[in-house]
């Protein structure tokens, strides 16, 4: 677990190590939706790190080697058997755990835009692949999501991608129910409003998941969703948590909804990638979907 948390904090350093530089905001072009995504790469390939390739270039103040892959489906274009990628580079085997997001099953990646691969800080993307993993690489286009981790055939991003690129029209790679939305999530459960100085909520049915009786709105949480510009003590939501604790650093969020005649409107979701149906869900529906 030492070493563990020891790379974390040697790849952190590097992210970090050219901040007065900084990129306040990553270009538009490495956040487009993955519809676009799909549709505006030439070359798509799910690919093996074979090892080292033998070719160099600068990155983070030094000159590091990219790594050669070993091509084992292409989704979309021309690719060779082996390849390297520029400004892909090579990290020998480490004890980094899996950096796929379960199968990037966690709601999170999809409603918050998590990432294994975020751009520097000088807006530049230099992504770093361990050995002997397997990525799905969109080659000629850089995007925080061109270069995922995939350890298993059932992994929804690549699934969300083969669907894209055999029809580019779709509005979504990943369409699920609603009630399968919920289940992808950290946690869910109905809390009533006790006080509007966090806001504070009572938390007063729990749907899946653990929570104290009292679940605080900024207590260990950022990059969340409030939508609503009056508080009101008594006013009942429904909390959807999310989090990731196999990225760099730890990402926890939620999403929260107005609960109306004990039913819950959907589509009010912002940034969400996924398509879901339907948009609206009553509590007893709700329960019994994560039953």
């Amino acid at each position: 677990m030492g070493r563990v948390k020891t790379w974390a904090l040697v790849l952190f350093s590097l992210f970090w190590a050219n901040y007065a530089y900084a990129c306040f905001a990553p270009p538009p072009e490495y956040t487009k939706h993955h519809t676009e995504l799909v549709r505006d790469t030439s070359r798509i390939v799910l690919a093996r790190v074979a090892g080292p390739s033998g070719e160099f270039q600068e990155a983070w103040g030094r000159q590091a080697q990219l790594a050669q892959f070993e091509k084992i489906e292409t989704l979309k274009g021309n690719v060779p058997d082996f390849f390297s990628i520029e400004n892909g580079f090579y990290v020998s085997e480490q004890p980094v755990p899996e950096q796929d997001f379960d199968g990037h099953s966690q709601l999170g990646f999809w409603e918050k835009q998590v990432t294994r691969q975020w751009n520097m800080p000088d807006c530049a993307m230099r992504p770093a692949f361990l050995h002997n993993r397997t990525y799905l690489l969109f080659l000629d286009t850089p995007h925080w999501r061109a270069y995922e981790e995939v350890s298993s055939e059932d992994d929804l991003w690549l699934g969300a991608v083969r669907r894209l690129v055999a029809n580019p029209d779709l509005d979504t790679g990943l369409s699920l129910s609603a009630g399968e939305w919920l289940s992808l999530a950290h946690g869910v459960f109905l809390g009533e409003v006790s006080d509007c100085s966090g806001p504070t909520l009572q938390v007063r049915r729990v749907f899946s998941g653990e929570f104290e009786d009292l679940w605080s709105y900024s207590d260990n949480q950022h990059s969340q969703y409030w939508p609503f510009q009056e508080c009101i003590v008594g006013a009942s939501y429904l909390v959807v948590t999310m989090a990731d604790e196999q990225s760099l650093l730890p990402f926890y969020s939620s999403s929260v909804f107005e609960v109306s005649n004990s039913a819950i409107d959907f589509s009010l979701r912002r940034g969400s990638e996924i398509e879901i149906a339907p948009n609206q869900l009553t509590l007893d529906m709700i329960e019994e979907a994560l039953r």
